[in-house]
C-alpha cells in the first residue's frame, strides 16, 4: 500500500532472497589468483581438464537439445545478459578478475549479449526461484567462460591465471610498500600521529554536553522527537505543494520568483529525486501523481546529459524509488536510462565520459578539465549501477562500473601525493593521474564514501584479502589522518592539499563525519573520536554565522597571520553562499545512529529552525548569497538535493531506527535508499 506503509510493497520473500544469493554468488565467484607447484595442484589442473571435457560434450548435447524442446526460462547469462541458451544458464561472477584477465577495456565488457531480446522478459520474476539455484549450480559446476558464454580454452585459462598472479602481486606489493612507509605491521591497525591540538577531544566532549545538557533543560518544552518529525515532514510539503503547483514535471523551481528551470534536461530533476522522500514520509497520492509523470518521459533526447549527476540524481531516484515501492514502470525507466548512461564507458580512454548524449551515446568532457576525468565522477556511479544489476539481472552496468574501479587502482601515485589517497584528476588514456591535487570536498568527495559504502553493499569481509573496496577505503582514511587532518585554534578538519595541506575546507567536506561514523566499528574509538571532532567543527562553522548556517568555502588560518588579526574566528569566509546542501545534516544523522547521543539532535534541530527562518519563501525554501550577514538575500534557487538529502536526513533524525535500517540499507551519494546485496 502505498503511503500506508512506510516501505510499500514488498517483492515475494522467496524471489528476494535467491536474487540476493544470485548477486552473492555475481560478486565473490573467484578464481585462485596463483599456483603453487604442488601435487594437489597439478591433480587440480587435471580434474579441472576432465571437468573442461565434460563441459564442451554437455555444450554439445545442449546445442542439439536446442531444436527438440524450447528453453525453460530465462536467467542472468554470463555473456548475454539473460539471453537464453536451451535450457542451460551460466553465471560469470561480475568483478571475477579471471574474466577481466584479457580485456583491455571496459566497453568490451559488455559482449554481445547487449542486443538480446528487451529487459521485460528478462526480469528476475518470483517464479524462477527454481531457475535461480538451477543457475548457480550450474555456476558453481560449469567451471569458466568467457564473454560470449562459451568454455575458455587452455590457453585463455593459462593468460587469465597469469595475470590473475601479477594482478595478486601488484596489490600485494604496493601494500607492503605503504607498511613500511608508515613504520606499522598491519596497515588495518596503522596508528597516526596524535592530532595537532590535544585539547580537541576534550573541546568536543564539551560540545556534547553541551547539547545534552540542552536536552535535558529543554525537555520538556520542547517537541518531543515526533512533532519535530512532523515539522520537517510539513517543510517537505511546503515545498513540494510550491513545485507541483508551479512547476511540476520541469527540473526545478525557482523558489522566489516561482518561476521553472529545466536545466537539467526538463525531464523533472526535482520529481524524480523526491520520489522516495514523497514514499518515506508517506505522502501516497503525491506520490502517485508523480509517477504518471515518470511514465511519459522519453529519454530518447538530443541532450548532452552530466553522466555523474544523471546516474546519481536520475537513475538513483528511480531505483531508491522502485526499492520501497516495486512500482514496475520505476524500473522499466532505470533500465532505458541505464543503457543509455552505460554509453558513457565506450571511451578510447577506458573511464567514462563526463558527459554523454542520451539519444546519439556519444560521449566528451568538458573543456574546462583539458579532457581528463575528475575522480568522484568516475567513483561515484558504481553503487547504482550493481544495484540496477541487481533489480534488472542484467550483470553488465556492475561489471563495467567495477572495472574501472579496479584499473584505476592500478595508476601510479605522482611525485607528492601519499599512498592512500587519489589525485582528483586522472589522465586514461596515459593510465596516469594528472595532476596531484587532492580533495575530500569537491572534485574528490563522493569517491571515498563509496568505496566505503560498495564494500557494504557487497559484503565485503573486511579481514579478506579480496575485499577491494574496504581495502582502499582503509588506506585512504589512515593517508587522510596522517596528511590531511588539521587542526587551526581548536578547529580540526580536513584540508584540501596540494604537495601540502592548504587550510581550505568545503562544504562538501562535512559529508566525512558521517561517513567515519558509518565505517567505525563499535569499538574503534579512535575513528569515532576523530568523527565527533570533525563534526564539531562543521556545526561551529554553522554557529559561528549570524543566520546560523554555513558557509560554501572557509580558509582556516593561524591567529598570528595578518588577515586573521582582522577577524575574531581563525578563518575566513572565501563563500559565503548556503546553497541547501546536506552535507552536515547528513553526518549529524549517522553520528545519532551510530552513538545515540541526544546532543546530535539538538544540532540537526538548530540547523532546521535556520532553514526555516532565512530560507523559506512563498513558494518552497531558497538558498542564501552570504550567510555572513543577517538578513542575508536569498538566491532564488533550490536545488533537487534539498528534497532528496537534506530534509530526508533531517527527518530521519528523529525517526526509529528501522526507518531505513542501515544493515539492510546503503544510501547513495543523493541519499536514495539501495539494498546491501552482500
Amino acid at each position: 500500500m502505498i503511503g500506508g506503509e512506510r516501505r510499500g510493497a514488498s517483492a515475494p520473500q522467496l524471489y528476494y532472497k535467491q536474487a540476493q544469493l544470485q548477486f552473492r554468488n555475481l560478486l565473490h565467484t573467484r578464481i585462485a589468483g596463483s599456483r603453487r607447484n604442488t601435487l594437489s595442484e597439478r591433480l587440480g589442473v587435471a580434474a579441472v581438464l576432465c571437468l573442461m571435457v565434460l563441459v564442451v560434450i554437455g555444450f554439445v548435447m545442449n546445442f542439439a537439445a536446442m531444436f527438440e524442446r524450447p528453453p525453460e526460462h530465462v536467467a542472468l547469462s554470463g555473456g548475454g545478459d539473460g539471453q537464453a541458451q536451451g535450457s542451460r544458464v551460466h553465471v560469470v561472477a561480475a568483478n571475477d578478475w579471471s574474466l577481466l584477465s584479457h580485456i583491455d577495456r571496459p566497453d568490451q565488457l559488455r559482449g554481445d549479449g547487449d542486443h538480446a531480446a528487451p529487459h521485460e522478459s528478462q526480469h528476475l520474476q518470483p517464479s524462477d526461484a527454481a531457475g535461480i539455484l538451477h543457475a548457480q549450480k550450474e555456476s558453481r559446476a560449469g567451471g569458466a567462460f568467457n564473454t560470449g558464454g562459451a568454455p575458455l580454452t587452455a590457453s585463455e585459462l593459462r593468460a587469465r591465471e597469469q595475470a590473475e598472479k601479477e594482478r595478486g602481486e601488484a596489490f600485494l606489493a604496493g601494500r607492503d610498500a605503504l607498511k613500511r612507509r608508515d613504520g606499522s605491521d598491519d596497515v588495518q591497525r596503522a596508528r597516526t600521529r596524535p592530532l595537532p591540538r590535544p585539547t580537541a577531544a576534550a573541546l568536543t566532549d564539551a560540545f556534547l554536553e553541551e547539547g545534552r545538557a540542552r536536552a535535558d533543560r529543554w525537555r520538556s518544552q520542547d517537541p518531543p522527537a515526533s512533532n519535530k518529525r512532523n515539522a520537517i515532514r510539513d517543510a517537505f510539503k511546503h515545498a513540494w505543494d510550491g513545485y507541483e503547483k508551479g512547476a511540476f514535471g520541469h527540473d526545478e523551481l525557482r523558489p522566489v520568483s516561482g518561476i521553472t528551470n529545466d536545466s537539467w534536461g526538463g525531464f523533472g530533476i526535482t520529481l524524480i529525486d523526491a520520489l522516495d522522500t514523497l514514499l518515506l514520509m508517506g505522502f501516497g497520492e503525491e506520490f502517485q501523481r508523480a509517477l504518471e509523470h515518470v511514465r511519459s518521459i522519453d529519454w530518447e533526447k538530443d541532450y548532452d546529459a552530466s553522466f555523474f549527476e544523471s546516474t546519481i540524481r536520475y537513475l538513483g531516484g528511480l531505483l531508491g524509488a522502485y526499492h520501497l515501492s516495486n512500482e514496475p514502470v520505476l524500473l522499466d525507466q532505470a533500465i532505458d536510462l541505464g543503457d543509455r548512461l552505460v554509453a558513457a564507458f565506450d571511451a578510447p580512454s577506458g573511464l567514462p565520459f563526463s558527459i554523454v548524449n542520451l539519444e546519439t551515446g556519444i560521449g566528451k568532457n568538458p573543456s574546462w578539465t583539458s579532457g581528463n576525468n575528475i575522480l568522484s565522477e568516475i567513483g561515484s556511479v558504481q553503487l547504482e549501477f550493481a544495484a540496477l544489476s541487481f533489480f534488472s539481472g542484467k550483470p553488465k552496468y556492475f561489471r563495467t562500473a567495477d572495472a574501472v574501479m579496479r584499473e584505476i587502482a592500478l595508476y601510479e601515485r605522482p611525485e607528492g601525493v601519499p599512498d592512500g589517497l587519489w589525485p582528483v584528476y586522472l589522465n586514461g588514456r596515459e593510465r596516469s593521474f594528472a595532476t596531484n591535487q587532492i580533495s575530500f570536498g569537491g572534485l574528490g568527495d563522493s569517491f571515498y564514501e563509496y568505496l566505503l559504502k560498495m564494500s557494504k553493499m557487497t559484503g565485503e569481509r573486511r579481514s579478506s584479502p579480496t575485499a577491494f573496496y574496504w581495502q582502499q577505503y582503509n588506506e585512504a582514511v589512515v593517508a587522510m589522518r596522517r596528511h590531511l587532518v588539521t587542526t587551526v585554534d581548536d578547529y580540526t578538519f580536513v584540508s584540501e592539499y596540494l604537495n601540502s595541506p592548504t587550510n581550505a575546507m568545503d562544504h562538501l567536506t562535512c559529508f566525512v563525519p558521517g561517513m567515519l561514523f558509518l565505517g567505525a566499528d563499535s569499538h574503534d574509538e579512535d575513528t569515532m573520536d576523530l568523527a565527533a571532532e570533525l563534526l564539531r567543527t562543521c556545526v561551529q562553522l554553522y554557529r559561528d554565522q549570524p543566520t546560523g548556517l554555513g558557509p560554501e568555502r572557509v580558509l582556516f588560518m593561524n591567529r598570528g597571520e595578518p588577515s586573521a588579526k582582522k577577524s575574531k574566528l581563525p578563518y575566513i569566509v572565501q563563500s559565503g553562499k548556503y546553497l541547501l546542501r546536506p552535507e552536515v545534516a547528513e553526518s549529524i544523522f549517522y553520528a545519532w545512529r551510530k552513538t545515540k547521543d541526544p546532543a546530535y539532535r539538538e544540532m540537526g534541530w538548530d540547523i532546521f529552525q535556520a532553514i526555516e527562518k532565512h530560507c523559506r519563501t512563498e513558494y518552497a525554501y531558497s538558498g542564501l548569497e552570504d550567510v555572513t550577514r543577517e538578513g542575508a538575500p536569498q538566491n532564488d534557487s533550490m536545488q533537487s538535493f534539498f528534497f532528496a538529502e537534506t530534509l530526508k536526513y533531517l527527518y530521519l533524525l528523529f525517526s526509529p531506527d528501522d526507518e531505513l535500517d542501515l544493515t539492510t540499507t546503503v544510501f547513495n551519494t543523493e541519499a536514495h535508499p539501495l539494498p546491501v546485496l552482500g
